[in-house]
């Protein structure tokens, strides 16, 4: 508690902030009455403007206390401004472009988003991709200054060499580094320039054939292409690789090394041979890749060859048939035998259902359905039984069937899809039939009654015609 009061007065200064751009100066004299922990507030006004800005001080000092009962122990206040201007948007990008080696130069941009105080600087340097410095192009380094203005651009102009030579498309690129300024950051740091060639274009290069034949034919040949003149001749390399057709089963792997003395049309052979065996299969693939080209002049413009392989042991006889029997009804069981022809690569399934024909289930046969399971070996037979109805009926020759579907494989197919069961009745005979009865009346009965007589029971029951 100070007797009597006092004053005290207080002036805002800069420290990184600077007054009237980053905030109101401000000065004036506070007065206390004295009591202990009194507090008196000093506003500043703070400029909210659009530069990306470091984090920046200003102060505010005390001075000129009218007591010398008290001392200013603090005699300075620091208000740290934080900048709201920046984000992950803001930095510097740099552009790409392709060009053609005739064009003689190729520029890039580099663009600034934001608005950075005081400005800044970044440097350059192009920097070898495929295309190489003096023979593809001429290297180039520098430095870009920056007024700081969100939207500015400074372009790059890096010069092309026109050569005479056959080459692929080529990359070169250009590296931002050392901005002089930690306010914002580089978002993209390598602009790429793709140079296509204008010598040889893009048919220009090697192609390699396709090619269909058949198993039997024990050999594939695909061709090796030059396309373009090619200075010093050069060498490539080439593999089979399994595609649905595989090493040693279906063909023989090979590889080696083709070289070409570099003149236009040029054309290599690579044989393969075919195994020819005894499988039914589906149509199949092997490839034949291209590699380790031996000049950069050209391009592998098709690397891969395909060699489609069709099968030469399926046809018209070869699939599934399914037998037909006829049976007595007191065998108890008929069985149909379902028969493979053909050697069937992997195997497969085939489901079958019994029928209805003029034989109703389960009356006069049993139900049935399942699914049978080949190895895929020729001549492998399946057996389906069905259970057979022995009653007391007399019936006429009826008949069911055995149906195939859901055939697993299209490697073959079901040659007879019905296999069909005849069922001989055994109730009827001889002693079977219709009678009819004699009868002697007396004139005076006035009706006289004959009886007609079944013996043997028929199915359905039936009528007959009568007449005096």
């Amino acid at each position: 508690n100070v007797q009597g009061g006092f004053s005290v007065d207080y002036q805002t200064a800069d420290g990184t902030a600077i007054a009237e751009d980053d905030y109101q100066s401000q000065s004036g004299t506070l007065t206390f009455t004295g009591t202990t922990e009194e507090s008196h507030p000093i506003t500043v006004s703070i400029a909210d403007d659009t530069l990306i800005e470091p984090t920046e001080r200003l102060y505010v000092n005390l001075s000129n206390l009218s007591t010398t009962l008290i001392g200013i122990n603090d005699s300075q206040g620091e208000i740290t401004i934080e900048d709201n201007d920046g984000g992950a948007g803001n930095g510097l990008t740099i552009s790409d472009i392709t060009v053609n080696e005739g064009d003689g130069t190729a520029t890039v941009q580099v663009t600034l988003t934001g608005n950075v105080q005081g400005g800044f600087s970044v440097d350059y340097q192009t920097a070898d991709g495929t295309a190489i410095a003096e023979g593809d192009y001429q290297s180039q380094s520098a430095t870009l200054t920056f007024t700081g203005d969100t939207g500015e651009t400074k372009e790059i102009e890096v010069l092309i060499n026109d050569d005479a030579l056959i080459e692929p498309t080529e990359r070169l690129y250009v590296n931002l580094s050392n901005l002089s300024t930690t306010l914002i950051g580089i978002n993209d740091s390598q602009g790429e320039i793709t140079i296509e060639d204008n010598d040889g274009g893009a048919g220009n290069g090697l192609t390699i054939s396709d090619i269909t034949v058949n198993e039997g034919d024990g050999t594939a040949t695909v061709q090796v292409t030059l396309t373009g003149n090619v200075q010093g001749g050069f060498s490539v390399d080439y593999q089979t690789a399994d595609g649905t057709a595989i090493a040693e089963d279906d063909y023989q792997s090979q590889s080696a090394t083709l070289t070409f003395t570099g003149d236009t049309g040029e054309t290599k052979e690579i044989e393969v041979s075919i195994a020819d065996d005894t499988l039914i299969e589906p149509t199949e693939r092997l490839y034949v890749n291209l590699s380790n080209l031996s000049t950069t002049l050209i391009g592998i413009n098709d690397s891969q060859g395909e060699i489609t392989i069709e099968d030469n042991d399926g046809g018209a006889g070869n699939g599934l048939t399914i037998s037909d029997i006829t049976v007595n009804e007191g065998d108890g069981t008929a069985t149909v035998q379902v028969t493979l022809t053909g050697n069937v690569q992997g195997g497969f399934s085939v489901d079958y259902q019994t029928a209805d024909g003029t034989a109703i289930a389960p009356d006069d046969y049993t139900v049935q359905s399942a699914t049978l399971t080949f190895t895929g070996d020729t001549g492998e037979t399946k057996e389906i039984e069905v259970s057979i109805a022995d009653d007391t009926l007399i019936e006429p020759t009826e008949r069911l069937y055995v149906n195939l579907s859901n055939l697993s494989t299209m490697l073959i197919g079901i040659n007879d899809s019905q296999g069909e069961i005849t069922i001989e009745d055994n109730d009827g005979g001889a002693g079977n039939g219709l009678t009819i009865s004699d009868i002697t009346v007396n004139e005076g009965d006035g009706t006289a009654t004959v009886q007609v007589t079944l013996t043997g029971n028929v199915q359905g029951g039936f009528s007959v015609d009568y007449q005096t």
